[in-house]
């Protein structure tokens, strides 16, 4: 009898052949898969660096004046081509891509190429379309392909962007725009009030960014006082309050530990040893009752060890200009014998304590007249550079952070005072010992006292004092 079963044989043959085509696939899946999500993430790396870079450069070629150029820091190198260039350092390595386009948006304002962001890689738009704060970078490339040759795919077409804030740095009042603000993170008591008469602050409250955790039951502003009144429009206070003495305060704000302000605040702080030049060179000059920075210099240094007191002896009159005082041997003194008088000028002690003495004016003729500069008045400005000293308008006197020495007025009612006292490291005291007096000006101190036998009037006006230069703000938006 015969068979008939037909023969199977070569059917595993068949199985084999597709099972290697599944695979194949499989595999290419795998590899080139990977392939492709490594390089896209190498890209992407790319494109966000070199947005980052944009923007910083972007920032940097912002004059504090707000009008930005095309490389205003004259670094030779465009927020554009910043971009590019971090673009081209991450890209040389990478294997197995093809660039096919690179993409920043621009746009033309003034004659001044600025960003200009568009749709995304999928042709969407976005939050940030045609605003020149942000910088907008896309990639598109081919990753090639290994296993998916078998199938006819050759590469792979990627597409990667990311968009960059460059928020360029701005001014404003600083401290809120209060009249005396003292910085001290931890310090108690870090504001004092006593004495026995009457201090008004007209336009500016007090802002007191101390906890009062460095001693326990201590609170971060003392008050202390039967007989004086303290009148102002606000007190923000992060600790609490420990008074015992009248306030006239309307609006009172304690343990406001959410507004505590990082010590020293993020800003960009003056930096008059760079304008007057190092120590012992560009001194000032002194002709008869009056001295400054010498011809054709808008800054000069006093050294005291080599020079003598500041000012000097016969000196009543201090032309424009900033001054750069080393008073580590003398202290910088004014004593009720002496007058000073001075417009636009800044006086930044470097190295030393501050300590003036008024007279009463009724035995002696002198008076205390400084004004700090006043922009636009005191500066010729150029459209495209900064006004003279710009950062140091409103301000009248600076102790930088290095310089931590004492502060102290002792005043009468022939002192007038315009702008702010700006010392971020100092102990600030102010003391009416005669005829009431007003001071026109913003303090900022470390910590600060305010006592005496006389009545003191803090006038805050915004125009007279200095406005801080805040950092720039750089962040990956996409």
């Amino acid at each position: 009898m015969g068979n008939n079963k037909k023969s199977q044989k070569g059917q595993a043959l068949i199985l084999i052949a597709l099972g290697i085509v599944g695979l194949v696939g499989i595999t290419a899946l795998a590899i080139d898969g990977g392939n492709i999500f490594a390089q896209r993430r190498h890209a992407q790396n790319a494109a966000d660096t070199a947005s980052l870079a944009g923007a910083l450069e972007k920032v940097n070629d912002t004059l504090p004046t707000g009008i930005f150029l095309n490389d205003g820091d004259k670094n030779g190198v465009t927020w554009k081509q910043a971009a590019l260039n971090l673009i081209a350092d991450n890209l040389e390595s990478i294997k197995d891509i093809e660039i096919n386009d690179i993409v920043i948006p621009t746009q033309t304002i003034d004659s001044i190429e600025v960003p200009n962001p568009g749709p995304d890689c999928n042709g969407k738009s976005t939050p940030y379309d045609g605003n020149p704060d942000y910088v907008q970078v896309l990639i598109r490339f081919s990753v090639k392909s290994y296993f998916a040759q078998v199938v006819g795919r050759e590469s792979t077409n990627v597409c990667v962007d990311a968009i960059a804030r460059a928020n360029p740095p701005s001014k404003s009042s600083f401290m809120e725009g209060n009249a005396i603000s003292v910085l001290a993170p931890h310090a108690c008591p870090a504001f004092t009030y006593n004495g026995n008469a009457d201090t008004s602050l007209i336009g500016g409250g007090i802002f007191i960014n101390s906890d009062g955790l460095e001693k326990n039951n201590c609170g971060s502003f003392f008050c202390f006082s039967s007989s004086s009144e303290l009148i102002a429009p606000n007190l923000t206070n992060i600790g609490w309050n420990q008074s015992n003495c009248n306030l006239t305060i309307p609006k009172i704000d304690e343990n406001q530990t959410n507004r505590q302000q990082p010590y020293p605040p993020n800003i960009t702080w003056p930096d008059p040893v760079k304008d007057c030049g190092p120590r012992g060179t560009n001194s000032l000059v002194v002709n008869g009752n009056r001295m400054g920075p010498a011809a054709g210099q808008a800054a000069g240094n006093w050294d005291d060890k080599t020079q003598g007191k500041f000012p000097p002896t016969g000196v009543t009159y201090l032309d424009q200009g900033l001054y750069c005082i080393y008073s580590e041997k003398f202290g910088f003194d004014l004593s009720y014998q002496d007058s000073l008088f001075g417009n636009n000028i800044t006086l930044a002690v470097i190295m030393g304590e501050l300590k003036w003495t008024g007279s009463d004016p009724k035995l002696f003729d002198t008076a205390v007249r400084l004004y700090a500069p006043k922009a636009p008045d005191s500066c010729v400005t150029d459209p495209t550079q900064p006004p003279c000293f710009y950062a140091y308008n409103g301000l009248l006197i600076y102790l930088p952070l290095t310089n931590s020495s004492d502060v102290s007025f002792n005043g009468n009612s022939d002192w007038d005072l315009r702008g702010t006292v700006l010392a971020p490291a100092s102990f600030v005291t102010v003391n009416g010992t005669n005829d009431s007096y007003s001071l026109n000006i913003q303090i900022i101190a470390y910590t600060a006292k305010v006592t005496g036998t006389a009545n003191i009037n803090f006038n805050y006006d915004d125009a007279w004092n200095w406005d801080a230069q805040n950092s720039g703000i750089i962040e990956l938006s996409k």
